[in-house]
């Protein structure tokens, strides 16, 4: 027998004004879960004891039958796992997010504008941790590049029961709240708050940070300590319940349970967790989004988009055909392919800009658009517009026909 687990962690969310009090997933389009719901068994369960704070690390070691009590230690040593630092006995991990800060002159001043830094990439984030490293790092003090703005603090040698010893905040529990009242606590304090103080000045004028900004990006302006704890104590799964597991995720904390658990945790390429998860090969399916930006990239491979609303649509790769159904971008679609057909069907944006060197662009849109085509051999059949927005088609061999949905 073999199971499957698939958990949308903190996939509830909240009520939301807009939605009329609805949460999202409330409101989202979700046939396929809907059609699990009528023919499967619904129940509930409790993951998280009482007297544990609710979190992903507490609930995600419960669905897979540990008990917290026994084996908790906290969020961080699982994530230093996953990432292949060790911990020794004395050791405290503490988990380091690259926030963005507000510009407020006095750091007391400062409020928690994105608890992410605009979902910093990996590789920008490892360079913003190497000049962080190369500033603090000592005896005392290691970091360490995680994935996108989650990072890693080591104290070494400091002893276990500092763990308990620190009060920290998790940053996206304060998003647009000042972060006076939220900063470290406990004996070793001064120390992280020296460091957070301090990283400041490093990253603000960091190149990286500068072209984000200028892009229009958030900056991974400064420093954020949560999360504390010491090496954890995880029974192997295989030997605990008989059956060998793998975990799948771009998380570093999920997948440093599974290395803890003696389960498999293979990577993912371009795996992000959330909407700028790039694919390598096969099918790529998305649909009922509600968001600001959406990028996908598949290398080789159908994309297939539809029900979506959001502020622009990036899409690229090298083989393999894009379908658009029912996708509305306030902004603009840039959809860019070696090889293969980029249909719409409903679709409509302020800007398209769509270019294939060998595939047809066919479908319909909403609204009128002023046609800018070029193709060396292929057809173009397109209507005759002087208003709406611009929509330019560039593909070398492939045939154009669009036209206006009534």
């Amino acid at each position: 027998m073999k199971y499957v687990i698939i958990l949308g962690d903190g996939m509830a969310d909240y009520p939301v004004q807009s939605l009329n009090g609805k949460t999202p997933l409330s409101v989202a389009k979700k046939p396929m879960m809907d059609a699990l719901a009528k023919k499967g068994e619904l129940g509930l369960v409790t993951t998280v004891p009482q007297g544990f704070t609710p979190g992903s690390d507490v609930a995600n070691l419960g669905v897979l039958g540990y008990d917290v009590r026994e084996c908790y230690t906290g969020r961080s040593p699982l994530e230093a796992l996953s990432i292949g630092v060790h911990l020794g006995e004395e050791d405290l991990a503490i988990r380091t997010n690259l926030v963005t800060l507000s510009n407020e002159e006095d750091f007391f001043d400062k409020n928690m504008v994105d608890y992410s830094a605009g979902e910093i990439t990996a590789e920008e984030s490892e360079v913003l941790m190497k000049a962080v490293a190369d500033e603090f790092d000592s005896d005392l003090v290691n970091f360490y590049s995680g994935t996108s703005y989650r990072n890693l603090l080591v104290l070494r040698g400091v002893g276990k029961e500092k763990a308990k010893d620190f009060v920290f905040t998790p940053p996206h529990d304060i998003t647009g709240q000042p972060i006076k009242n939220h900063l470290p606590k406990g004996e070793m304090s001064e120390v992280l708050l020296d460091i957070l103080t301090r990283s400041h000045e490093v990253l603000k004028n960091h190149h990286i940070n500068q072209k984000r900004v200028l892009s229009g990006q958030n900056s991974a302006n400064n420093l954020w300590f949560w999360g504390q704890g010491t090496a954890p104590r995880l029974d192997d799964f295989k030997s605990k319940y008989g059956v060998k597991g793998a975990v799948v995720s771009a998380v570093d904390l999920l997948k440093g349970i599974a290395t803890g658990a003696g389960m498999t945790a293979p990577e993912i390429a371009h795996a992000t967790g959330n909407l700028t998860t790039k694919t390598s090969t096969g099918k790529t399916e998305i649909m009922g989004v509600e968001c600001a930006d959406l990028s996908v990239t598949v290398s080789t491979g159908k994309a297939i988009l539809s029900d979506i609303n959001c502020a622009t649509l990036t899409t690229a790769g090298d083989t393999g055909d894009v379908n658009l159904v029912n996708v509305i971008a306030s902004g603009k679609f840039d959809i860019k392919r070696d090889t293969g057909d980029v249909d719409f069907d409903g679709c409509d944006a302020a800007e398209i800009y769509v270019k294939t060197d060998t595939g047809n662009v066919e479908g319909t849109l909403l609204t009128e658009k002023v046609f800018i085509v070029n193709t060396d051999t292929g057809r173009v059949n397109v209507p005759e517009s002087t208003t709406g927005g611009k929509c330019k088609i560039t593909t070398d061999t492939g045939n154009v026909k669009i036209s206006f949905k009534k």
